[in-house]
């Protein structure tokens, strides 16, 4: 995991869409989820500044807002990590009521409004982009600190939603409709990652004739949804397509 410029040493207390348990799997893994435990911090509450932020932040309040205890070394450093990444602030010190005693710990304060927060109208709204963000956050990690991240965070979103809107069903009314799960992929990697990022491919693709093709490898611009222009002959009154595998759709996550 690459490095935040904060070290915390010590359990952590995350709350909101930081403690958001998808997204805590895509960052800490099936495992690491299973090492947290509940907690609460009393005189505050979590808040934020609308429906439109992605993140939340803690506020003074009557209640307790509720999060996780995190005490696994490696836990932290990424919890940490990503905490930096989206600009939640320098950790400070809280007390917090972890299986019912106080435990000192160190949170993030956040991005605090005037609107409580609420995970499922939240969830609804950014939780499936924010988990599928954290898999590019999460990969990119080792090779990059903090700080660099940060400025990269707008292209990650717009990535993760175009992967999003790959999901939703099309109809395939054409000759082919050649399903993703058909490819046979032997490897992938990130072979650049700056604003724009580029991911390269080894696979095998269904043919048209039913065989499969010879390995094939293949580089991906990965980047958000666009437009496309589609030459036409007013004339003959036609347009030319060509049937092909195509390699964006896939590298976008498209399920044909």
């Amino acid at each position: 995991m690459g490095l935040a410029s904060v070290v915390v040493n010590g359990p952590l207390f995350i709350y909101g869409p930081l403690g958001f348990t998808p997204i805590l799997r895509r960052i800490l893994g099936p495992e690491g989820v299973g090492h947290l435990r509940i907690a609460h911090l009393p005189g505050f509450e979590v808040t934020s500044t609308g429906e439109a932020a992605i993140m939340a932040g803690l506020a003074p309040g009557a209640g307790q807002a509720e999060g996780w205890f995190v005490s696994d070394r490696d836990a932290v450093q990424r919890l940490s990590y990503v905490a930096e990444v989206f600009d939640l602030g320098a950790p400070i010190p809280v007390t917090v009521d972890h299986a019912g005693l106080c435990a000192e710990a160190q949170t993030f304060p956040g991005h605090p409004g005037a609107c409580r927060w609420h995970q499922g109208a939240w969830a609804e709204r950014w939780g499936d982009l924010l988990a599928t963000a954290a898999d590019e956050l999460t990969e990119l990690a080792a090779e990059f600190e903090a700080g660099q991240m940060a400025g990269r965070v707008p292209m990650i979103l717009s990535r993760a939603a175009a992967r999003l809107a790959a999901k939703a069903d099309a109809p395939a009314d054409l000759r082919s409709a050649t399903p993703a799960s058909g490819v046979e992929e032997y490897d992938s990697a990130i072979t650049h990652a700056g604003f724009f990022l580029s991911r390269d491919y080894t696979l095998s693709h269904p043919r048209f004739d039913g065989t499969m093709s010879a390995p094939l490898r293949r580089e991906v611009f990965v980047a958000t949804d666009a437009a496309l222009v589609l030459p036409y002959d007013p004339a003959s009154d036609r347009v030319l397509l060509v049937e092909q595998f195509r390699m964006g759709p896939y590298g976008r996550g498209d399920a044909r």
